[in-house]
């Protein structure tokens, strides 16, 4: 058997570390969001669905606007605990079920 792997530099100790990650900076980056207004007479949906495991929790939500950005409806609901997929397609799913 190969034993190839990641070697670790244990020379740190536990006070090293500590104010390692006490200094750490993450790199923060902001990108523009825009939204395209659909053609007139036609109604564009956004949906969403999230889940958090350690809470045993998931919901759904969404809006629809029009082509003059108009708010036409807006939906959030806690649905019963699945995957972040499964609560995406849920989310969808309810667009066109209610």
């Amino acid at each position: 058997m190969n034993n190839k792997g990641y070697k670790m530099d244990t020379n740190y100790n536990w006070s090293s570390i500590c104010k390692a990650m006490e200094s750490y900076k993450a790199k923060l980056s902001s990108k523009p969001i825009t939204w395209n207004k659909p053609p007139e007479n036609i109604i564009k949906v956004k949906t969403d669905g999230s889940s958090a495991i350690q809470e045993n929790k998931a919901g759904i939500g969404g809006i629809a606007r029009d082509y003059k950005g108009d708010i036409i409806m807006a939906f959030v609901k806690s649905i019963s605990f699945c995957s972040n997929n499964n609560a995406e397609t849920k989310a969808a799913s309810f667009v066109s079920t209610g």
